[in-house]
């Protein structure tokens, strides 16, 4: 390990640092290293910091890489002590480098265990990027006991596989989060090691769940909430658009269908191009995403919250903040008491600066439509006059911070960059910032008419969607109101617009608690393993349930139905035992916010037989265990090498008359003013939609603020058979569907005929273990002559086929003629 002595690069007394307030919330902490600031250099060819921590005596460890040749750079931390100087007791001059592979090695996350131990994680190449992961003792020196001499290497993808972020649990688990290349873009990774630094075989599947979003999507940040629940932030892309997201996993690693759309959270108008990086998340369960709105060189530095459940939070929503005149990114986030401080970069004339924001409670706007949070101050620093970039945030007290990430001079060389800042808020302190809050949501999007809302739509699913919306009381005379939209944006209302089969609702007709009715099942007895509950309300409500407690508080319970939010919901419970089975069930209203405060029970008796076809695959499981490990070996080798695109351009070719589908439409949904809801009926699987609310007035039609949102796809089947549409064996089926079945009349027939006949077919697929399990294996050889096809050509593997059928006859005739001849000889 070549290590090269350190230089605290002297930095100027002239800060370029500019303020947005006189009344500031942030400056650099002047008892910091030299005003603030530290430089580090390592290595002959530079350095940067990507990570730091914070260790409770206060210490401050980055990491990063250095390099020593052009073409290698090696996984670098160093430590500082509380007031900038170098910490000789960590690996005795306060730096370490490991190279870990023969090529370029990087720390890009780090982590501190509670017995002091330092994690970093990152990426090792050995002509291909692989997850590396690195534990230090606290003295800097590497601990043995990990990995193989405190070093863990794995292969997950083909290539450019990265740990982006992690996060230890409480038992010594190591949470990661990161990505791996296919043939086409790459693929979101979730995965979990042992304390030891060896996969966790019992998570997801081998350890790792890898889920496919767009045609590429890059993993940023991992958090776990309170409840269990494993969140990671990023970004995916479409092919014509870049899109912040947040993906929701279960305790074990699989994709959290009741989070956001499917497991997946998307700001409210996707159709705007944005970016998430860092998260943070809140006591509450309330989520923070650092990141960007707007397209490349024009972005503005953004910062967006979601509720626990993957909404869009209508109390703050977006801030957007236009800082510099060129691209403003945040890159991390961290919350101080109810101080919200965010670090990236701003540019000016192609000019970096490290960028720092802090929003603060706006204490003085009324509640109603303005936001809860307001940008306090806006403060950048400068380094070395060149592209100083600021990518990791850590809180040192409550009421300082400390960013870290790279210095570099217009000659060319880097240096890891360390600036700590106060947070202090002063009174009354504000800013001229762009604050874009709530259901109008980014800057640069047509807002529409200001007393017309367009909300966030949920319930999405493969052909429905509920979207709501509020006419206010400033539009009078409305005649008719409702909602349009299309394919293209700002839809608007026309004569010749199809009429979509949807159901609106006044979500102002009772301001009551839902009256719960049609409890199903009710008083009798199953002899499944399974039961679907469901029951009826009276208004739009989002329904609980608990079968451990009665008389628990609406919000105390932590179960939803996986259908739910308009009058109808139901919610499948499998691998029920013989007894008596009792579900205590709240709602709570829409609109009004009303919930329950007596329990709806439902009550049944479950009795198994061993004849009962439901009850037989457990006879099995051991055998099913077996198969299913089988399974993920062949379909990791696929994941591997062809996670290939999210396309939806063959069904874009289409039209409304070929699938009965529609891709344009409106609702209508009374007059008057007062919110309502409308439920988009037969929309096309797999389509990006625009939609906003209108209100005709005085024969003038208005619109709302637009939303967007884009209906699943259509592998039914498959995706019933292996339990998400993000799964890999999926994403191949339907690559296979778009690059060989999109080119003429016949095969877009039997896609159509698909459409329309496989949707209840997956739906008891899904809802049956065995069958679940039947079909995964059936479809087993298809994915493979799919993925073949995928790489050779269709021509080419019929071919293959042809060559493969005229060998197999070739060989049975030689083996004819042998023996015809042995026979021969031996007569």
């Amino acid at each position: 390990m070549n290590i090269h002595p350190i230089r605290l690069l002297a930095l100027g007394t002239a800060l370029l640092a500019a303020f947005y307030s006189e009344a500031s919330a942030a400056a650099l902490d002047v008892n910091f290293g030299l005003n603030g600031r530290v430089a580090v250099e390592l290595g002959v060819y530079g350095s940067r910091a990507n990570a730091v921590i914070v260790q409770p005596d206060g210490k401050i460890v980055a990491a990063g890489s250095s390099s020593s040749t052009t073409a290698d750079k090696d996984f670098m931390l160093f430590r500082l002590l509380p007031d900038g100087s170098i910490d000789p007791a960590f690996n005795s001059d306060g730096t370490v480098t490991t190279a870990v592979g023969s090529f370029d090695d990087e720390a890009l996350t780090l982590a501190l265990q509670p017995d002091g131990k330092i994690l970093a994680g990152g990426y090792s190449s050995n002509k291909n990027r692989d997850f590396a992961l690195v534990r230090y003792n606290s003295d800097g020196t590497l601990d043995h006991s990990f990995g193989a001499e405190g070093i863990a290497v794995t292969a997950v993808g083909s290539s450019h596989d990265e740990i982006t972020d992690m996060i230890v649990q409480e038992d010594g688990s190591i949470v990661i989060a990161g990505v791996a290349q296919g043939v086409n873009g790459r693929v979101v990774v979730l995965g979990r090691y042992l304390a030891n630094g060896t996969p966790d075989l019992s998570f997801a599947k081998e350890g790792f769940s890898l889920s496919v979003v767009g045609v590429d999507a890059q993993a940023e940040s991992v958090a776990l909430t309170e409840s269990g629940r494993i969140l990671v932030s990023g970004s995916y892309s479409d092919g014509q658009r870049r899109g912040l997201m947040v993906l929701g996993f279960d305790a074990a690693g699989q994709l959290d269908k009741e989070f956001g759309d499917n497991g997946i959270a998307i700001p409210p108008d996707s159709s705007v191009f944005s970016e998430g990086y860092g998260m943070f998340v809140n006591k509450d369960g309330g989520i923070l995403v650092a990141g960007s709105v707007g397209k490349e060189n024009k972005r503005d530095a953004a910062l967006f919250r979601f509720t626990a459940e993957g909404r869009p939070d209508s109390d703050l929503g977006v801030l957007a903040t236009a800082v510099g005149t060129q691209d403003d990114v945040l890159y991390d986030v961290v919350v101080i008491d109810e101080t919200i401080v965010a670090a990236g970069f701003k540019t000016v004339d192609q000019q970096r600066e490290f960028l720092l924001i802090t929003y603060s409670k706006d204490t003085g706007a009324a509640q109603e439509n303005s936001a809860q949070f307001t940008t306090s101050a806006v403060v950048t620093t400068g380094f070395s006059g060149g592209k100083d970039t600021s990518t990791a945030l850590a809180a040192v007290s409550e009421n300082s911070v400390v960013a870290v990430g790279e210095s570099k001079a217009a000659a060319g060389s880097s240096a890891a960059a360390v600036s700590k800042y106060t947070t202090a808020i002063a009174a009354n302190s504000s800013t001229t910032a762009n604050n874009v809050l709530g259901i109008n949501t980014l800057s640069d999007v047509n807002t529409g008419n200001q007393y017309i809302l367009t909300g966030t739509p949920y319930e999405l699913t493969r052909t429905t969607v509920i979207i709501p919306a509020e006419v206010l009381n400033g539009l009078s005379n409305v005649t008719q109101r409702g909602l349009v939209f299309g394919t293209m944006p700002n839809p608007v209302l026309t004569s010749s617009a199809s009429s979509s089969s949807s159901s609106s609702s006044n979500s102002n007709t009772s301001n009551n608690a839902p009256v719960m009715s049609n409890l199903s099942p009710s008083n009798g007895d199953i002899s499944t393993a399974y039961a679907t509950l469901s029951l009826s309300t009276d208004v739009n409500a989002t329904c609980k349930y608990d079968n451990i407690t009665p008389n628990k508080d609406y919000d105390q319970m932590a179960s939803t139905f996986a259908t739910t939010g308009a009058k109808e919901h139901s919610q499948l419970v499998t691998n029920l035992q013989d007894g008596e089975k009792k579900y205590y069930v709240r709602c709570k209203n829409t609109a009004s916010g009303a919930v329950n405060t007596t329990d709806g029970i439902i009550s049944f008796a479950v009795t198994i037989t061993a004849t009962d076809p439901t009850y037989s695959y457990q006879l099995f499981v051991d055998y099913e265990k077996m198969v299913n490990n089988a399974l993920k070996n062949v379909g990791n080798f696929f994941v591997g090498t062809a996670i290939a695109a999210d396309s939806t351009t063959a069904d874009a070719t289409a039209t409304t008359s070929e699938t009965k589908f529609l891709e344009e439409g409106n609702t209508s949904a009374g007059s008057g003013s007062g919110a309502f809801s409308s439920k988009l009926k037969n929309l096309k699987p797999g389509t990006f939609f625009y939609a906003r609310a209108y209100a005709v007035s005085g024969g003038t039609t208005y619109y709302g603020n637009q939303v967007s949102f884009r209906t699943a796809d259509s592998c039914f089947i498959a995706t019933a058979a292996f339990g998400s549409v993000f799964d890999p064996a999926v994403q191949i089926l339907r690559d296979f569907r778009d690059q060989f079945m999109s080119g003429n009349a016949v095969s877009r027939s039997l896609i159509n005929f698909y459409y329309q006949h496989s949707p209840s077919i997956a739906d008891v697929i899904s809802q049956h273990n065995t069958l679940r399990f039947a079909v995964r294996m059936l479809l087993l050889p298809v994915i493979g002559v799919a993925w073949i096809a995928l790489h050779i050509g269709l021509s080419e593997l019929f071919f293959l086929v042809i060559a493969g059928f005229g060998l197999i006859l070739c060989s049975q005739y030689a083996l004819r003629l042998l023996r015809r001849r042995s026979k021969a000889v031996s007569i």
